[in-house]
């Protein structure tokens, strides 16, 4: 085997950069074609997460959270209008 000249090399390089470019131009028509074509998809992903046992948790915490919430401002202004003896038979029961 010969070694390369310079022109050749550079022949090599050249090509191989074309070919890269090829490539890579090819791979990017794919991704704007599926983009296209997977939007409707996109959307459903969306409903997906509605149906997820994941948004049921967080659903069912944010409303535990709020009641707490309403109890704990209903508990205060309530103990806050209590009597002394009304008081006194509420820690009594607790």
């Amino acid at each position: 085997m010969t070694s390369d000249n310079p022109f050749h090399y550079a022949m090599r390089h050249r090509h191989a950069m074309l070919q890269k470019n090829k490539q890579r131009d090819l791979q990017n028509r794919t991704i704007a074609n599926d983009r296209i074509t997977k939007q409707s998809h996109e959307f459903n992903q969306i409903q997906d997460l509605k149906k997820s046992s994941l948004y049921k948790t967080t659903l069912d915490v944010m409303q535990s959270n709020r009641d707490k919430e309403y109890i704990k401002k209903n508990l205060d202004s309530t103990l806050n209008n209590l009597n002394k003896d009304q008081i006194k038979n509420f820690k009594d029961q607790i």
